[in-house]
């Protein structure tokens, strides 16, 4: 994992950043933030490290907007990720306020859902395969029979496949836990080796993109592209919106791709999408420090969802359609599916979804979970302040 050192970042922002404010446009955090990011990085360098400075890096969902609007080609969100990552590495974060998502322990909250609701996909996993699917973390938790039919379907298509239901291991590096990130991607490469893996499929675009980035001599390619090169059609839907996951901004590849899928003349663009689509709100972990900021940022997206004239808006991230498919959504008739949903025509109950939610923290699986949890918080405080976090950075 190639990362440039976090006092060269903060010296290209602190020199190359005229405090225009333009990547504010975009961005709720940076508009309301006394900081610019020419001031974050000034800040940063001279170790002046406020609550209030620390607290606008954490709530930051790392999506990369703001990096469209610089007049100078600047990328804020590197910004921020390279502070988190310093901020760790010098005791200024507690990890444990990440603790669900600590995704390379048996106890973050995915694995807990699975656990809870009784979803492995035992059966599938090959010792041996040349593809391997890899559906990512929100999809085969929330969604197995969408998972499964997914993987079904590139048996279909001839393809000797197996499954990992694992992580890609982003939420690490995401929190600023680099040194992590870079241990679960080489337990990750060590297993595609052993499993004699040449091609690895995603469903989920930040797993597409941080494999494809990090894995070494295994072609990362999406479920979407192999879809679309076979000619696989959506039917009965005739105005369809997209929202354009985060990480597509950059290349697009994956937006193409699902736009092939859609029927023809039935795409209705939102008014931001492609390089300019907004977030979820469950980008960068940052609704695990502040929910209402996080939700600011959803409500935002709906919105945009809503004023369309589609009556069905897809997404290839499960962890999008979670966010953004509740609340005003509802009653304003608008749907947000996942496009496996209308690929195979399995709508998924939402409110099933939800009930499961709520019920692995409430009786006897509820206790079970929280004993789990606590037991990781009990570890993390074991080690030394400050020394913990270099440690696991």
């Amino acid at each position: 994992m190639k990362l440039s050192q976090p006092e060269q970042v903060f010296q290209d922002f602190a020199t190359d950043c005229s405090g225009c404010r333009l990547c504010a446009g975009g961005c709720s955090l940076l508009e309301k933030s006394p900081f610019t990011p020419a001031e974050i990085a000034k800040r940063l360098l001279a170790d002046d490290l406020s609550p209030e400075l620390i607290g606008a890096v954490q709530r930051c969902s790392l999506c990369g907007l703001c990096g469209q609007l610089c007049p100078h080609g600047l990328n804020p969100a590197e910004l921020m990720q390279t502070a988190r990552i310093h901020l760790v590495a010098c005791g200024q974060i507690d990890i444990s306020d990440y603790q669900l998502m600590l995704v390379d322990t048996p106890d973050h909250f995915f694995r807990l859902y699975r656990d809870t609701w009784g979803i492995n996909y035992r059966d599938l996993e090959k010792q041996r395969c040349p593809t391997l699917f890899f559906p990512g973390c929100s999809l085969s938790s929330y969604a197995p029979e969408l998972t499964r039919a997914a993987c079904n379907w590139l048996v279909e298509q001839d393809y000797s496949v197996g499954m990992s239901s694992d992580c890609c291991g982003l939420p690490l590096l995401n929190i600023g836990l680099v040194k992590r990130a870079e241990a679960h991607l080489e337990r990750l490469q060590d297993e595609l080796s052993a499993r004699r893996v040449e091609q690895v499929v995603t469903s989920c675009p930040n797993c597409f993109y941080f494999l494809r980035e990090h894995l070494v001599g295994v072609q990362v390619s999406s479920l979407y592209q192999l879809m679309s090169a076979v000619g696989t059609r959506i039917a009965g839907q005739p105005r369809l919106s997209v929202h354009d996951s985060c990480p597509d901004r950059y290349s697009g590849e994956i937006g193409w791709s699902l736009r092939t899928l859609l029927p023809e003349g039935a795409l209705v663009e939102l008014p931001n999408h492609g390089s300019k689509t907004r977030c979820c709100g469950a980008g960068g972990m940052a609704s695990l420090i502040d929910y209402h900021a996080a939700e600011e940022r959803t409500n935002q997206r709906r919105e945009e969802i809503v004023a369309a004239s589609a009556t069905t808006c897809v997404s290839a991230c499960m962890a999008c359609v979670k966010r953004l498919g509740g609340g005003c959504m509802e009653s304003a008739s608008r749907n947000v599916n996942h496009i496996l949903e209308l690929v195979f025509e399995r709508p998924l109950v939402r409110s099933d979804i939800d009930r499961r939610l709520e019920l692995m923290w409430q009786g006897e699986d509820g206790e079970r979970n929280m004993q789990r949890l606590n037991a990781k918080v009990d570890a993390l405080s074991d080690i030394p302040p400050g020394g913990s976090n270099r440690g696991a950075a």
